[in-house]
């Protein structure tokens, strides 16, 4: 997919629903308002992808390190490690905070 000139996107997250395709519909008619679902009309291979991402994401646990990513950090200062271990552990609560505590269920694949 070719993007051309940037300059036509005011923001990043007209870039982002451009990219993905995940924007929201609308079938307006004149003063009426109907707000539909999300379309799905681009890249599918990006849309994928994110979508397993943010599953594995969700399906992680808080301070787990994984083999891959031990290996992935080894040689690295402690400093930076630490870094990334807390920005990690941040997003994972945010995550929790903001699905589980509001009754919102994990989705089943």
């Amino acid at each position: 997919m070719e993007v051309g000139v940037f300059k036509r996107f005011w923001k990043a997250s007209q870039f982002a629903s451009y990219i993905i395709g995940l924007v929201p519909g609308e079938a307006s008619s004149g003063d009426g308002v109907n707000r539909l679902s999300i379309t799905k009309s681009e890249n599918t291979h990006v849309r994928w992808l994110l979508v397993e991402a943010a599953q594995s994401y969700g399906r992680g646990t808080v301070g787990y390190k994984s083999k891959g990513l031990k290996e992935r950090q080894y040689g690295n200062s402690p400093e930076v490690i630490a870094y990334a271990d807390k920005a990690n552990e941040r997003l994972h609560r945010r995550y929790y905070r903001l699905t589980l505590n509001r009754g919102k269920n994990t989705p089943i694949s």
